[in-house]
């Protein structure tokens, strides 16, 4: 949404190195998955089976939208991310290469895929219904993150789309670098978000 553009906006800004209203260098740390859409009337319910009439594949993950739209708007955008050996992997990292994302802290592992998300949609009644297989996401560990991807960069992205832990640890080493870090806080875990969590992000951005 365009709300959500100038926002990001306003923080490219604070990632810049001098006071000019330039975007800088900005991190992503999170996850990236392959989106499965089908469309329909409506989207069925428990126990039932329906007809869509589209079916659509799209690049998604809420960390790796994150870095596109950044690199969109001109900052030098670093994301750090696991995907899977596989088709889904090599075509995420070659869409984020053609949107000008770095990928250099992109790793690839062969014992999970890459993240799916299964999204159904209801045009009649504005609904949907979406399953997130995590996949290589949920093997993204702490020592995945290095913390020389933080020199000279002024703003931290963060979701929950990864382990905690690793969430964590990229906070963490913002702070020691004197970034602005910023975590968006979906989609919120069964038990809650960690008050560590809370605690080491400079903004805290939940969803509706």
């Amino acid at each position: 949404p365009a709300s959500h553009c100038k926002v990001l906006s306003l923080l490219l800004c604070l990632a810049a190195p001098s006071a000019a209203l330039t975007p800088g260098k900005v991190i992503v740390v999170g996850s990236h998955n392959q989106d499965l859409i089908t469309s329909g009337a409506r989207i069925p319910r428990p126990g039932e089976t329906v007809l869509h009439d589209t079916f659509s594949q799209a690049f998604g993950g809420k960390g790796a939208n994150q870095a596109v739209q950044a690199a969109l708007l001109g900052a030098e955008t670093h994301f750090v991310g696991k995907v899977g050996d596989d088709a889904y992997g090599a075509a995420a990292l070659q869409n984020l290469r053609d949107r000008g994302v770095i990928i250099d802290n992109v790793r690839t592992t062969k014992t999970a895929p890459t993240g799916v998300a299964f999204v159904a949609v209801g045009a009649e009644d504005e609904t949907n219904s979406i399953v997130v297989v995590p996949g290589a996401n949920f093997e993204l560990a702490p020592d995945d993150v290095d913390a020389s991807v933080f020199e000279g960069a002024g703003v931290l992205l963060c979701q929950l789309e990864i382990p905690p832990e690793t969430t964590l640890r990229a906070l963490e080493l913002a702070e020691a670098a004197g970034c602005v870090s910023v975590l968006n806080t979906a989609p919120v875990p069964p038990g809650g978000v960690d008050d560590a969590l809370l605690r080491a992000a400079s903004i805290v951005c939940p969803n509706e």
